[in-house]
């Protein structure tokens, strides 16, 4: 759900509850209304997977992390470009609690240009590998990958 307003989110929840069993709540979604709609959610009896990509320093994505889990959501994202350290704290901050932790490799738009460009010395492909490998050795649970 990229929409922007609670009223397009409420429209699409009505029109989709008891035929979709997860909604994905996006960045714009949650800035433009917050962790009510996750809650609003949640009250259809739908599962929860918010997509934000935290990307920060460790300290702040594993508190980051500790609120989303509180929220009780089913799943959650962090950008693996964060390295390990900030991996490892993401699976410090979910705890015990059964929030899958996925990790984004490559955005989808990104092209070998676009890699290069920014000083990244692989292909798309060659770079979801390598984070894809990050994440499993840090222990998330699962990826968002690029082709």
């Amino acid at each position: 759900m990229d929409v922007a307003t609670a009223t397009e989110a409420r429209q699409i929840i009505k029109h989709l509850s008891g035929k979709v069993f997860t909604f994905k709540v996006g960045s714009q979604l949650f800035t433009s209304i917050g962790p009510e709609i996750i809650q609003e959610i949640q009250d259809t009896g739908a599962k929860v997977f918010l997509d934000l990509k935290y990307h920060d320093i460790p300290n702040t994505v594993r508190r980051a992390v500790e609120s989303a889990v509180n929220l009780n959501v089913d799943m959650l994202t962090i950008h693996l470009s964060g390295g390990r350290a900030m991996c490892e704290a993401a699976i410090i901050g979910r705890g015990v609690a059964r929030t899958l932790l996925l990790g984004v490799t490559i955005l989808t738009h990104m092209t070998d240009n676009d890699l290069t460009e920014i000083g990244y010395r692989s292909t798309v492909s060659g770079g979801v590998l390598l984070l894809a490998e990050l994440a499993k050795h840090a222990g998330l649970t699962g990826l968002v990958a690029s082709s």
